[in-house]
């Protein structure tokens, strides 16, 4: 097997018995013919598969879970190493993946949402350092053997801004007023200001490059990270909140590239895709690799947005039920439907229903019930429709709203970030996320109660050309909303409801959309 390769654990892994030659050219490694008392060969054996190739059609075919113990990570970052000589975009790999559990001692970098690392400014803490040799290093501190969910920990600073006094240390600490600063305590001493509780994604060890939360033990407050501010304001664990504790590893225990060959489209989508889950890709610059004008890209983006979404639709219940409980002053359910055209009696026909759809408040007045005419919706004139003068939205646009920013939200946070990228390649990873949308029926069939009818339809016409001009508008708010660099604001929410006629979209669902934005970033 090639320098640095799987080892003992995956020889189980090959189909026969014998050693393998090296590759001949052809993308895979041959075994030797069989031979004679004399030497002759009798008949050559057709090409076997590598046990790096073995290794990832048996991950593929079990589920493509991301791999979870340190020799499969070891093996993933083989085949990516090869894949990336293979295409020259070496810069798309990083290697904290490797770092494995955190350990009391180890030097670990903290990492905010917005892919860059905490420093620090004078003695306020801020996340704005592009690279990890100019972030700041911390001694992880805990009690623990290794670092474990809901652990507590101290991050000491190995370069502190200031020389500290004789017997103290520096540390990562939280002040009564909420601001992150590095703090001096004695040495050795127990103190609730710079002390954590580190909560991880998911129970059990902490991994280098995991997501975690840090929550202030002394004030209950989790940092989080807002442009290059760092402040623990709150008790939220959402976007802002969303941090990653790295360790690099020695680098002589980084492996090398495993022995080229030839992967299908869906195999190298599937290795990227288990890369950045598992810290070995980074997400920004597999975006500007996938997003760009080669002719292969194209393709590779397409087969990794759909993998995302495949992973992606396992959450919808947990969407649609919090859907549910924001839907729930409605009266409704957000899976319920009606018929916005007028086909379907019933009292949620009146709010972000399209200026067509009144039959369902027709049927309630010729009911003659003074109580069926109270708790009617009154009817809002269409401009003032349009512009989304609206009092709030449906349930299904609530549920449906939910599902879109929970689908941006994840595409956007964990799968790919698209900071920095110029036009045409945002539109190239727009057009793959719209796509992988509509190829889900099941997502098409419940967001297609919040499209307006074909024929009202301004600028985009089909499911894909909405979700892709939904999306680009939605992302513009994004911007426009929470980026500090912008100094005139474009967008308010009757402006934005009034762009869902362009888009394709009821106005209710645009509330919604505006309303999560706004709350939080994506």
């Amino acid at each position: 097997s090639s320098v640095g390769g799987p080892g003992e654990a995956l020889s189980s892994l090959q189909n026969a018995p014998g050693p393998l030659l090296p590759d001949n050219g052809d993308g895979g490694s041959h075994r030797p013919a069989d031979l004679g008392s004399g030497g002759e060969a009798h008949q050559l054996e057709a090409p076997a598969e590598t046990e790096h190739h073995s290794w990832l059609r048996s991950r593929m075919a079990a589920g493509g879970e991301p791999p979870s113990d340190e020799q499969s990570r070891r093996v993933l970052f083989e085949l990516l190493s090869m894949l990336a000589a293979q295409n020259r975009c070496q810069d798309v790999l990083d290697v904290v993946g490797l770092g494995g559990a955190l350990k009391p001692g180890d030097t670990v970098y903290v990492r905010g949402h917005t892919g860059r690392w905490f420093g620090t400014r004078g003695s306020a803490v801020v996340c704005n350092k592009p690279d990890r040799t100019s972030a700041a290093p911390f001694l992880l501190e805990t009690r623990s053997s290794t670092l474990r969910h809901e652990c507590k920990a101290v991050f000491r600073f190995v370069d502190p801004p200031e020389a500290p006094a004789p017997g103290h240390s520096c540390r990562l600490g939280v002040t009564q007023a909420g601001e992150v600063r590095a703090l001096q305590r004695v040495d050795g001493g127990k103190d609730a200001e710079t002390s954590f509780h580190v909560l991880g994604a998911v129970p059990g060890q902490v991994m280098s490059g995991s997501t975690v939360f840090l929550k202030s033990i002394a004030f209950g407050r989790t940092i989080d990270v807002d442009g290059d501010a760092v402040r623990a304001r709150g008790n939220e664990q959402g976007t802002h909140q969303r941090l990653c504790v790295e360790k690099l590893p020695p680098e002589h225990e980084v492996p090398s590239a495993c022995l080229e060959m030839e992967l299908g489209t869906q195999e190298k989508a599937w290795l990227f895709r288990r890369g950045v889950q598992a810290a070995l890709v980074d997400k920004q610059q597999i975006a500007k690799f996938l997003s760009s004008h080669r002719p292969m890209c194209k393709e590779l983006l397409k087969a990794y947005t759909r993998l995302w979404e495949a992973e992606w639709r396992r959450e919808w219940s947990d969407v649609l039920r919090s859907g549910a409980e924001v839907g729930e002053d409605s009266g409704g359910s957000p899976t319920s439907r009606s018929t916005r055209d007028g086909g379907g009696g019933g009292g949620s026909g009146g709010d972000g229903g399209a200026p067509g759809a009144e039959a369902g408040v027709a049927h309630v007045g010729s009911a003659g019930s003074a109580a069926a005419r109270k708790v009617s919706p009154k009817r809002k004139s269409k401009r003032d429709w349009i512009f989304g003068m609206v009092s709030s939205a449906s349930p299904e646009d609530k549920s449906n709203g939910n599902l879109f920013i929970s689908a941006l939200r994840s595409f956007f946070a964990t799968a790919l970030r698209m900071s920095q990228l110029e036009a045409d390649p945002v539109q190239r990873v727009i057009e793959a996320f719209a796509e992988a949308l509509v190829s889900d029926a099941a997502f098409l069939d419940c967001f297609t109660s919040s499209m307006l009818p074909e024929a009202e339809r301004k600028t985009y016409r089909t499911p894909e050309e909405v979700l892709f001009g939904l999306t680009y508008t939605t992302l513009m708010l994004n911007t426009d909303l929470h980026n500090k660099q912008v100094g005139q604001k474009m967008w308010d929410m009757k402006k934005f409801i009034g762009a869902g006629k362009d888009c394709g979209v009821t106005p209710g669902l645009m509330m919604q959309i505006f309303k999560n934005v706004q709350k939080e970033e994506l």
